[in-house]
């Protein structure tokens, strides 16, 4: 029971507290000095990315850089762009000829199917693509429509032409939804021709844009959306639209100007509800603030609703079930109700573990009791027989503790966290530990969140030369190009572990900027020193604004 307990407990107990500024943390760094390095880093990069091997790797640098460069220096801008276009082509015309050879060798023996090595690749290729298409929509749309048309017939394979060609579709969307965000009066034309077929996706999105650039034509653009779908019945396959759009007019209800009037909102909530009450309806739910919201405008409609949900449910459940009943053997009885009784016990110790954070991170309380909840908070979660658990909430009780002014106590209990660590991480978890403490000594002791950061730095480059040759050796190219760890979701393995977010960036940067400029450095392979450095420019850009 205790075993199954502490599992539970785990499994949904707080998250790491160390997102929320307070007003005693460290001084900040001089804005000056830290916009200057992030500029001075942007430099340095854009002179890595152009020596990295593989295409895809400059690609997503030089598209990064160009989103990051631009309120620095916009000619940095456009090279970067410049070179992930004539990147992306490239790659795209070398995905060409292999289809065509392939295509032409298994012709004449007979085989059909494409090998997965060349199938991965394409989805890379087609995916630089889009993600180009998308950057420089930002910029520039029309450039972005051409080069999407370009590159679509570019293609001599016919299969990647019509690929190509069908996915222009999807590419024009985000042209529009990058149009939308810049031109306000442009984005209404798109979206008025666009709703002549109907409420789309792509028109919530557009409504949403010029919504937030100007409040007046979004509401009279929400207007003839409402008319639009009061003039004709709302598909069953279409509640997720309407549904969205009663979401965001809750979300604006308290502009001056909401996006929709109340007579609006009523006639989404009235669409909503005829929809899912609909005898050819399969809906068994609804997002609980759409229930609350249609309520509000539609008095007792919400309650018919949740009814006929219970009803739909209950005629789906196998016969002899029923909601709350624990059928099944006597054992498997007995293991459903020690699971209720350990998912309450985790509840009630999460519930008073967060009164005791709460209080020992409580500034206006007198030191004695912030020091009396750190002692409770600490036995509460040493009691806890598990590493991890006592690291991870170590951490958060000493953040609390700093921010509250008890800077002793805090290093103190950052010291035993570190006591469940492993001296020389190895395994993933290891190395996620060393992350959890590092984050925390950012904002307690950064001089020790840097020695832990550099010594992560030193140890992974161990464990990244390895995985890239045996990658290598086993021809695994969905994760390694031309010798180089691909910046992509496989790398996260490892770049996950240099999470860095802005706060964290904030309190090494207050300590030592040279130093968190050096970090990067750290890396011996320049993918990985250029994938650092961008997250630390766009951290520090952001601690800036």
């Amino acid at each position: 029971m205790r075993r199954k307990l502490a599992f539970v407990i785990i499994a949904i107990l707080l998250s790491f507290p160390g997102t929320t500024r307070a007003t005693d943390d460290p001084p900040a760094a001089d804005p000056v000095e830290v916009r200057a390095e992030a500029e001075k880093m942007v430099r340095e990069t854009a002179a890595i990315v152009p020596s990295l091997a593989s295409p895809v790797n400059r690609v997503d640098a030089y598209l990064k850089l160009a989103q990051i460069s631009w309120e620095i220096d916009d000619a940095i801008t456009w090279s970067m762009l410049g070179a992930a276009g004539e990147d992306v082509k490239r790659y795209l015309a070398q995905v060409d000829i292999e289809t065509n050879r392939v295509e032409a060798a298994r012709s004449v023996s007979g085989r059909r199917g494409r090998s997965s090595d060349l199938r991965a690749k394409t989805n890379l290729a087609f995916g630089l693509r889009k993600d180009y298409v998308s950057t420089l929509a930002g910029f520039a749309p029309e450039q972005a429509r051409a080069f999407a048309s370009e590159t679509a017939e570019m293609f001599t394979n016919e299969g990647l032409r019509s690929r190509a060609q069908r996915e222009n579709r999807s590419l024009e969307s985000l042209i529009v939804k990058k149009i939308a965000e810049n031109d306000v009066g442009k984005a209404l034309e798109i979206g008025v021709e666009s709703l002549k077929k109907g409420v789309s996706s792509e028109v919530v999105g557009i409504l949403n844009s010029v919504y937030k650039k100007d409040k007046a034509k979004g509401a009279e653009f929400g207007e003839l959306i409402v008319d639009k779908i009061k003039s004709s019945s709302l598909e069953a396959s279409r509640i997720w639209i309407a549904s969205r759009l009663f979401q965001l007019g809750l979300a604006s209800a308290d502009q001056t100007l909401p996006m929709f009037d109340t007579d609006g909102m009523k006639a989404l909530a009235a669409a909503i509800a005829s929809a899912v009450l609909s005898p050819d309806s399969r809906y068994t739910s609804l997002p609980s603030n759409v229930l609350d919201g249609i309520e509000k405008y539609s008095p007792g409609t919400a309650s018919r609703i949740t009814t006929t949900f219970e009803q739909r449910r209950a005629a789906r459940e196998p016969k002899g079930a029923s909601a709350g009943s624990y059928s099944g053997s006597t054992s498997e009885q007995a293991e459903r109700i020690e699971r209720d009784q350990a998912r309450e016990s985790a509840r009630k110790y999460r519930d008073d573990l967060s009164k005791l954070l709460d209080a020992a991170g409580d500034g206006e309380a007198t030191s004695e009791a912030r020091k009396e909840a750190i002692s409770s908070a600490r036995e509460s979660i040493l009691s806890v027989d598990d590493d991890r658990f006592r690291y991870t909430n170590l951490a958060a009780l000493a953040v609390r503790a700093y921010r509250a002014g008890e800077t002793d106590d805090a290093v103190s209990m950052m010291k035993e966290a570190e006591m469940y660590l492993e001296a020389a991480p190895k395994e993933r978890s290891d190395f996620s530990a060393s992350m959890t403490i590092a984050q925390a000594y950012a904002i307690v002791d950064p001089d020790r969140a840097f020695t832990f950061f550099e010594e992560m730095a030193y140890r992974l480059n161990g464990v990244i030369d390895g995985y890239v040759r045996f990658a290598e050796y086993s021809g695994n190219g969905r994760t390694v190009e031309n010798g180089e760890l691909l910046m992509n979701r496989y790398a996260r393995q490892f770049t996950g572990y240099f999470n860095l977010p802005e706060n964290v960036v904030e309190g090494l940067a207050a300590h030592d900027l040279e130093r968190l400029s050096d970090l990067p450095d750290r890396f011996d392979r320049p993918e990985l020193r250029a994938e650092t450095k961008l997250m630390i420019v766009g951290a520090l850009l952001k601690s800036v604004e």
